[in-house]
């Protein structure tokens, strides 16, 4: 039995934003023995609700204005991020791929791989790949 998405009306975001969201916030009430709980996490919520207003051709007026303000605040956060970081020395060091990879397989655990190296050298990783676990890979770690 399948169960259609509500309409989100308003954004499940608060637009003003100050810093980056952590893990924990995106992924707050998420239980890996309940495959469902995802839906109930603000990351998905947000998912959805960028996809109900037309994901980058917003139409709604109201809806492109708080997903600009949401994306300007992420912006300043993500500067000072990349800034105080880079005073301490790291240096950012981005991987970006597509999304047809598929979670757990060799090449998408390499990657992985590749970005938790570069992490414990010291460098800031940005990567869209989000959590994994690459348990069959070698390592049972979650590497995000």
């Amino acid at each position: 039995m399948t169960k259609p998405i509500e309409l989100i009306t308003h954004p499940p975001f608060n637009p003003i934003h100050d810093g980056l969201y952590q893990p924990f916030d995106l992924l707050e009430n998420f239980d890996p023995d309940n495959p469902l709980s995802l839906t109930t996490t603000l990351d998905f919520q947000n998912y959805i609700y960028f996809q109900q207003q037309g994901r980058t051709t917003v139409s709604d007026p109201y809806a492109a204005m708080m997903e600009a303000v949401h994306d300007a605040s992420i912006g300043r956060g993500l500067n000072a991020f990349v800034s105080s970081e880079g005073q301490a020395g790291r240096r950012p060091v981005a991987i970006m791929g597509g999304h047809r990879e598929r979670r757990g397989s060799k090449l998408y655990c390499e990657i992985a791989r590749i970005a938790q190296l570069l992490s414990e050298s010291g460098f800031i990783v940005a990567t869209g790949g989000g959590p994994s676990w690459c348990a069959s890979r070698g390592t049972s770690r979650r590497l995000a």
